[in-house]
């Protein structure tokens, strides 16, 4: 998926990789991270280098597979394919997609927990 982002448009590439900066920061000592949606997950090693363990997961075995064999274990991330439906649950954090995310860190604001039996 990065590299059809690059081949196509090295800008929007880069923009790609500067969000994934900003959520690093935003999230910079938080335990346990879940990403939903991370495709080829190129870009999930950013905010690894800022949390204690991330999960990443896509409803595509392909991107996921394809990211498995790519890993490192110098970057460990667990990846996981998950299309089944979830029950959200609020915990205090950051809400993802959020308009006001760059103050989620000067106030309680929230992100779903998912409950689901995958």
């Amino acid at each position: 998926m990065i590299n059809e982002s690059w081949n196509e448009d090295p800008k929007r590439t880069l923009f790609t990789l500067s969000r994934y900066k900003f959520v690093a920061k935003m999230l910079a000592g938080y335990e346990r991270v879940l990403e939903v949606g991370c495709a080829d997950a190129f870009a999930t090693r950013i905010v690894q280098q800022a949390v204690g363990q991330i999960t990443a997961v896509d409803f595509d075995p392909v991107f996921v597979e394809d990211s498995q064999q790519r890993s490192n274990p110098h970057w460990p991330i667990s990846l996981a394919v998950h299309d089944g439906p979830c029950r959200w649950r609020v915990r205090r954090g950051i809400q993802p997609g959020h308009a006001r995310a760059h103050r989620a860190t000067q106030r309680a604001d929230f992100y779903p927990e998912h409950d689901c039996s995958s």
